[in-house]
């Protein structure tokens, strides 16, 4: 089949931090896709606490063909330890 493909991300632009995040605090992001090509996307990002915007700005990702499944396996185990108390909603 087809490669996997990740995101590495390769810029932060524009972004503007409004207000502090502690520990604790429970950030909210909203993305939005502003362009997607095959070997980049950008997406303009905002962070919330509460209902009080703390960050915002646009960030770009390089996407690359990951070919070693050894890397595959590791990040769906960091993602699994990330997420066992997350909150998903659609």
């Amino acid at each position: 089949g087809l490669p996997l493909r990740r995101s590495v991300l390769a810029i932060v632009n524009r972004f503007k931090f409004r207000e502090p995040a502690y520990p604790g605090d429970r950030l909210l992001y909203t993305v939005r896709l502003k362009a997607m090509r095959e070997d980049f996307a950008v997406v303009e990002v905002k962070a919330h606490i509460e209902q009080k915007l703390c960050a915002e700005g646009e960030l770009t990702f390089s996407l690359v063909d990951v070919q070693e499944e050894r890397l595959h396996e590791a990040r769906k185990e960091l993602y699994r330890i990330w997420m066992r108390e997350a909150e998903v909603k659609p």
